[in-house]
């Protein structure tokens, strides 16, 4: 039969047994809940650097394509004021209205389309035509006259002095072949583009564009506030809506905006600015596209509630401006012209211009004319709401005065083409002071690819790049997707979907879209993971680097802490020794032995 005291000696050494598996599993689990602080500001530290190091790689990659941008806003701007520079063939975008295409077309399997890779071609936008061209351009089903017959003759000579910018897209084409778009749009109302390929949309205007607007202004912080009383109702509001819509595609990722509707009362899509990223264009959409007409029209609480907002959430280093559009006269709440006038005066504290549009004969003309003109605006009336898209170009035509000559890259999108997602660089062009266009270059994202696979942090780390708007755009999820095949919403994914939704994350976040790197730990379900991000270049792009924390230990460290939770043990509510426990079975031991 077991003595008591071999009974006391196997208990005890099971106790030790069981002691020494937990210790193991504290190993396991010490490097993701419970490292000290210094260990893990060390690892984040190390992190940091090496991703802060990385998006400046990637940032000179970037720097190819900038490099590509100046010399073609150089060349550009030289073809304009030297005139020994000899005339080259001009080919119009769609080869079936001239019968003149360029001698080297063919149909390019990876574009899916003709094309020549000797010249640009160039496209017209609708309202470079002389006015009774216009309609039957936009209407007819093919071209069937000549266009160059409708345009004028300084147009004329600007297109054929364009032609001149093949010289340089073709070195560049060939020396830089990551891009697959080189173009330049002009004020005359044309667009030229290399290599040239098949026809355009006939609606296309680039001085519309994002990345024609977003070259030639700054940042922007801008209201939108649209009428939507019981007038609207019909063709008037659908053609609002249009227009509304056009705006906020001419955001770009410097920009801020909200949405505002109004009839008696005044309603929000958002009550703060929010970054004009592509999520929230779309949703802005679906809300202007939900808006439905009645009541009255409360002008004042609309401007003041815009101009509220401006005052509360701008900022100095963005030009704020207020987009208002209405079809008649103040019906509700303040209705004295004088007293919205002076009551938009005092609540403008931040400058903002105003753009106003008045639709139809029932509008108050001078209050609107006066808001424009005592805001650093202007006033546009539209007596038939048809004409509401050709009327925006008083929106457009602003930016014009407001140049700024840094390089400035898009949202990365989907190329419609099937080149998977691109960004455009674009930049614009003044010739003595007065703008002559953008230059342009669209940039796939293959070659970030396979650079953020040589630039893996650690062994079972990961690279990740998002957005501004918080949206994945390359991520080790998506590798089994061909790029040639990316659809929009496969791409278009919250990090927060694809990461951690964790507070710890999401501050991390918010720090480096405020364009400063950080690091820090995050819990990955139980596990802890080291993150670190940092802003790519002058893009609207981060680098994110995630990796276990173990990764970034030092054997040393690793050793010790092995060594310390093998010896940290749970007796029965309390801390004792393996030594202690040890020596106390020896001595039961030997008494049982010899006794």
């Amino acid at each position: 039969m077991l003595s008591l005291k071999s009974a006391i000696y196997i208990i005890i050494v099971s106790i030790i047994s069981a002691s020494l598996v937990s210790s193991l599993v504290v190993m396991n689990t010490l490097s993701t809940s419970s490292l000290p602080t210094e260990i893990e500001d060390n690892a984040e530290d190390k992190l940091l650097i090496t991703t802060t190091i990385q998006a400046r790689q990637i940032a000179s990659q970037l720097g190819r394509t900038e490099s590509v941008i100046n010399a073609m806003s150089a060349f550009a701007e030289q073809i304009w004021t030297d005139t020994t520079i000899p005339d080259i063939p001009s080919f119009y975008h769609d080869e079936n209205v001239l019968n003149n295409p360029p001698t080297d077309v063919y149909y390019d399997e990876v574009y899916e389309r003709r094309l020549s890779h000797l010249y640009s071609g160039y496209k017209i936008a609708p309202t470079a035509f002389e006015e009774s061209y216009q309609d039957s351009y936009l209407t007819s089903i093919q071209e069937t006259e000549n266009p160059l017959s409708h345009i004028n003759s300084t147009v004329m000579a600007a297109i054929n002095r364009s032609a001149k910018m093949d010289m340089v897209f073709r070195q560049l084409y060939e020396a830089y072949p990551e891009h697959v778009w080189l173009y330049m749009g002009y004020e005359y109302g044309f667009h030229r583009s290399f290599p040239w390929h098949g026809p355009y949309s006939r609606t296309y205007d680039p001085r519309t564009r994002p990345w024609y607007i977003g070259a030639i202004t700054g940042a922007k912080d801008a209201v939108i506030i649209m009428d939507i009383s019981g007038s609207m109702q019909g063709t008037p509001l659908t053609n609002t809506k249009t227009a509304m819509k056009s705006v906020l595609k001419t955001l770009g990722p410097k920009d801020r905006f909200t949405v505002l509707s109004f009839s008696a009362d005044v309603d929000e899509w958002d009550n703060t600015l929010q970054i004009a990223s592509p999520s929230n264009i779309n949703d802005a959409s679906s809300y202007i596209d939900d808006r439905s007409s009645g009541g009255n029209t409360n002008i004042n609480s609309a401007l003041l509630e815009g101009l509220e907002i401006l005052e509360k959430h701008g900022t100095s280093d963005r030009t704020p401006m207020l987009i208002f559009m209405t079809d008649g006269e103040a019906t509700s709440g303040i209705t004295e012209s004088d007293l919205i006038l002076s009551n938009v005066a005092t609540a403008n504290v931040m400058g903002a211009r105003m753009f106003v549009f008045g639709l139809g004969t029932e509008i108050d003309q001078q209050l609107l004319l006066n808001l424009g003109s005592q805001n650093d605006g202007g006033t546009v009336f539209v007596f038939d709401s048809e004409d509401l898209t050709d009327a925006m170009n008083l929106y457009y035509k602003f930016f014009t005065s407001q140049i700024d000559n840094a390089i400035s890259w898009s949202w990365p999108y989907v190329d419609a083409s099937g080149w998977g997602i691109v960004i455009t660089a674009s930049k614009p062009v003044t010739v003595n002071g007065t703008l002559l266009g953008v230059v342009g270059a669209d940039l796939t994202l293959n070659s970030l690819i396979d650079t953020l696979a040589d630039l893996q942090p650690s062994d079972n780390g990961y690279n990740f790049i998002f957005d501004t708007g918080n949206i994945a755009l390359i991520h080790p999820s998506f590798t089994d997707l061909p790029i040639g095949d990316w659809q929009e919403e496969e791409v278009r994914v919250p990090i927060s979907t694809l990461e951690s939704s964790s507070n710890s994350f999401i501050s991390l976040v918010d720090r480096v879209n405020l364009g400063i790197p950080t690091a820090g730990t995050v819990y990955y379900g139980t596990e802890k993971r080291v993150v670190a991000m940092a802003p790519i270049g002058e893009t609207s792009m981060h680098l994110a680097s995630v990796a276990p924390i173990l990764e970034f230990l030092d054997p040393t460290t690793i050793t010790a802490l092995k060594g310390v939770s093998t010896f940290a043990l749970l007796w029965l509510g309390g801390s004792i020794s393996v030594g202690t426990i040890a020596a106390l079975v020896l001595v039961i031991k030997f008494k049982e032995d010899f006794h």
